[in-house]
């Protein structure tokens, strides 16, 4: 039975937050996600059993016009500094949006941990990861210069310089429980995820000229993998939108 799922933004994660876990290595994977006002279509390479790879092109609604749809590619890299243990949980570091036009950069880090048929993430994020701004950037009292992020939206294709700044951080993470589990990898009921998890990215940048927040940070699903090629699954974001 595979124990990692997907993530709306392509990559493993739970909802529309990452965690710290991994495709084997060189799994190939493609989908799509669907909500109000954006669309993801993504692709996945696992080059390396310690590296994640997605690129993302995304149909969303264009913040500046608030009438138009526009389209933007980004792509993204998850590095687990080291895999999960009896006593320690995996670690992961990643970027995202780090090639692109910036709307969706940012950058993060996340533990997760199993425990029977929960797997449990913590994680703290920077750029849209962390626009909640819950918590001061640490590094801005290190380096003064790390209190400044340019959030100007660039061309697609362009690198981003501005890894780990802004001053506004947030803590993110959930919980992923496989209430089937115990029916073993034949069942294809064991396959079937529940996933509850809190949002550091208030969504501000893809409303209509970026009036207003997202009504609730924590979001909700159920996923299910019948199959080792499938993920499937659908949920609640933001208070507000429907996710296939």
């Amino acid at each position: 039975m595979r124990l990692d799922s997907g993530s709306d933004w392509g990559g493993v994660g739970l909802l529309e937050t990452r965690n710290a876990r991994m495709r084997p290595d060189g799994s190939l994977e493609g989908g799509v996600a669907y909500r109000r006002q954006r669309t993801f279509w993504f692709l996945n390479f696992q080059p390396l059993p310690f590296l994640e790879t997605s690129f993302r092109f995304a149909q969303r609604l264009d913040g500046n016009s608030g009438n138009q749809d526009s389209t933007d590619r980004s792509f993204d890299i998850k590095l687990r500094l080291w895999d999960e243990s009896e006593y320690l949980p995996a670690f992961v570091v990643g970027l995202q949006d780090f090639v692109g036009t910036g709307i969706y950069s940012g950058e993060y880090i996340a533990l997760s941990k199993r425990w029977d048929d929960f797997d449990f993430t913590l994680g703290y994020g920077w750029g849209r990861v962390g626009s909640t701004g819950m918590l001061t950037n640490p590094l801005v009292y290190i380096n003064s210069n790390f209190r400044t992020r340019n959030n100007d939206i660039g061309q697609g294709g362009s690198f981003s310089t501005q890894y780990f700044r802004g001053e506004d951080t947030s803590l993110f993470g959930g919980v992923e429980w496989r209430p089937f589990a115990s029916r073993g990898a034949e069942s294809v009921w064991s396959g079937l995820r529940l996933k509850l998890e809190y949002n550091g990215d208030r969504y501000r940048d893809e409303r209509p000229n970026g009036r207003g927040d997202a009504e609730s940070q924590v979001n909700f699903g159920v996923q299910w993998a019948p199959y080792p090629w499938l993920d499937a699954g659908v949920a609640f974001l933001y208070g507000t939108d429907l996710l296939l």
